[in-house]
């Protein structure tokens, strides 16, 4: 049985790493500014590079991984 501030703390990353991601990508709208795109979101002006996209992607990789493990017990 795992302790609750570890369950607390795999929520709040997961929520910071994945959810406010989504969301933000969900509700957000694209104008280009000298020459790089920018989605305006509610929580301000992002820059989505090809840097960001690929920790995205790591991101989502790592969290498959850890989901089917968890399956696995």
């Amino acid at each position: 049985r795992l302790p609750l501030r570890l369950l607390a703390d795999f929520r709040d990353n997961y929520n910071k790493d994945i959810i406010d991601v989504r969301n933000n990508l969900a509700h957000c709208s694209s104008i280009i500014e000298n020459g790089k795109e920018i989605l305006k979101t509610r929580n301000g002006d992002l820059i989505f590079d090809t840097d960001r996209i690929t920790e995205i992607r790591k991101k989502i990789r790592e969290y498959h991984e850890l989901f089917l493990k968890i399956k696995e017990l």
